[in-house]
């Protein structure tokens, strides 16, 4: 029987997208809080409760933004064995999709780290049979990955 380990997934890309969606929503906030205002000025109607909807709407519309973002972040899991490759996508109502891709097919494995993925320890991780996507500490995965292949092409060749 194979040990199998959690490949972490890094968290950085979600406070990224958290963060911003927080700030557009701040922003968008006040710019209707603003054009309400306004508008209030020119019309003699009381506008307070349309300004109220509208902005506990934009207060929802982020709500549910970052709770997407969060989903879907723990929605993908991947492990890894001696025999492969596993990844296992959840969804809300609890339906599980396993693949499970064998370490003797992988041909290639491209790890392309910009600076900024770099200063945070993650990116994307390319095989030629898929990719697995927000790697916390992509370069040492990488090199498991390699040194495990390097043992089934000895396993193969033997």
């Amino acid at each position: 029987m194979t040990e199998e380990s959690q490949i972490a997934k890094s968290p950085a890309p979600a406070i990224i997208q958290t963060t911003v969606i927080t700030v557009i929503g701040v922003i968008l906030f006040l710019l209707v809080s603003s054009a309400l205002t306004v508008i209030g000025s020119f019309i003699s109607y009381d506008a307070s409760s349309l300004g109220n909807f509208v902005r506990l709407l934009v207060v929802l519309l982020v709500a549910l933004a970052i709770l997407s973002v969060h989903t879907n972040v723990q929605k993908m899991k991947y492990s890894m064995s001696s025999a492969g490759i596993t990844t296992s996508t959840g969804n809300i109502v609890g339906k599980k999709h396993l693949q499970i891709y064998n370490l003797a097919i992988i041909t290639s494995i491209e790890l392309d780290q910009p600076a900024l993925n770099d200063k945070f320890h993650y990116d994307n991780i390319n095989l030629n049979i898929d990719m697995l996507e927000n790697i916390e500490r992509p370069k040492a995965i990488v090199a498991n990955i390699c040194s495990k292949l390097r043992v089934n092409s000895k396993r193969l060749t033997t």
